[in-house]
């Protein structure tokens, strides 16, 4: 499965793509254990595989077509989306926390470019 790598921290931002397989959030350190990351954001966006959560924390997702998500650290947030959407679970123990909330509010998307 062809897959693309954003492991960030800090919130930024992965808006409007449409990724054609997997998305994984960390990035995996061969043989010893999983990449630092710290937050990010994705929205109005499709991924068709799953999203690999990995050592991602603090992570953000809205609008988006969720084809299958995997894993979670802490406050991992989904507003609005559709597909494989992970339900609420409020601690470590049992699953990972995680609020889901099923519609966005009405927003004003911020602008951006295009070329």
């Amino acid at each position: 499965t062809p897959s693309m790598m954003w492991a960030v921290s800090q919130a930024c931002p992965l808006r409007r793509v449409y990724v054609n397989g997997d998305l994984n959030l960390y990035e995996y350190n061969s043989g010893c254990c999983a990449g630092y990351s710290s937050g990010g954001y994705l929205a109005d966006s499709v991924v068709t595989g799953t999203i690999y959560s990995g050592s991602q924390q603090q992570w953000f997702t809205r609008n988006t077509a969720i084809s299958s998500w995997n894993g979670g650290n802490w406050n991992m947030v989904f507003l609005g989306n559709n597909g494989s959407v992970p339900s609420t679970h409020c601690s470590n123990s049992g699953g990972w926390p995680m609020t889901t909330i099923e519609s966005t509010p009405v927003i004003a998307e911020k602008p951006y470019i295009t070329l």
